[in-house]
């Protein structure tokens, strides 16, 4: 019983996460995923999330808590979006976010 009221409750939990996102205008084109895991900004690009509009980021790595926009990490927003999106454009057996020890 106990385990059950706790898979609901983290199921709940992931659904009020994901819920909490709002809409946006990111371009994913613009970001680059770096191997630390942040993503690199070169040129300005201007976006919305929400109802905050005409943000502009340029030449800068965004890591978690870089930015908070009503609420929402830009980081997260960015990985939300964009993170799929980069695993495919990478070259087949080069993946992104892939590290090496060599």
């Amino acid at each position: 019983m106990l385990k059950n009221v706790l898979c609901i409750l983290i199921g709940l939990f992931g659904l009020v996460a994901a819920a909490s996102a709002q809409p946006n205008t990111i371009d994913c084109s613009a970001f680059s995923k770096r191997p630390d895991g942040t993503w690199y900004v070169g040129a300005p690009t201007t976006f919305d999330v929400g109802q905050t509009t005409s943000i502009t980021v340029a030449a800068r790595a965004v890591g978690h808590n870089f930015m908070n926009i009503a609420g929402d990490d830009l980081f997260d927003l960015i990985e939300a979006k964009c993170g799929n999106d980069q695993q495919q454009r990478a070259a087949p057996g080069h993946a992104v976010n892939a590290g090496t020890d060599h």
